[in-house]
């Protein structure tokens, strides 16, 4: 398995956000699927936030996450935050998430940050079991969710 910054892989942008629409647009009513598009290729940095790593295999997109200087409009005082994790089913339980999200980490910190945050709804059990704990329970556009925050303390191995 590969990971690398989206900027590095523009190939995966369509399949990514086709995949990521599907999965989130309902949240956000009226929103478009070009309009995600174009967000999404504001996360092609590799030195700067918003950024978004991909996991591929042979060219294959496996999955991705993303990180974002908000992804909550009323808590803005905390950042940076993980967003848009995404693994495609057929490479569920086989380490991808759980790799991605420590090249995030290793990301927050080239960036200064020892610390971030996301929110989900179905993933709680995942993010506890990666070391992040929870901040507070809350509806969220419609949405019960958790906000939960992780503490870097040092580089994941």
């Amino acid at each position: 398995m590969h990971i690398d910054y989206l900027k590095n892989s523009p190939h995966f942008a369509e399949e990514l956000n086709r995949l990521c629409f599907n999965e989130w647009g309902y949240l956000f009513p009226g929103s478009t699927s070009e309009e995600w598009l174009a967000r999404l290729k504001d996360r092609m940095n590799d030195k700067a936030i918003p950024l978004a790593l991909v996991a591929s295999r042979k060219d294959e997109f496996m999955g991705t996450a993303s990180l974002f200087q908000c992804d909550m409009e009323d808590r803005q005082h905390l950042f940076p935050w993980l967003a848009a994790v995404f693994v495609k089913s057929e490479f569920r339980n086989q380490g991808v998430g759980t790799r991605l999200l420590n090249s995030i980490d290793a990301e927050c910190l080239k960036l200064g940050y020892d610390r971030y945050y996301l929110y989900t709804g179905e993933a709680r059990n995942f993010y506890l079991k990666r070391g992040w704990a929870v901040i507070e329970e809350r509806r969220y556009h419609g949405e019960e969710v958790v906000v939960m925050g992780k503490t870097i303390n040092s580089p994941p191995v």
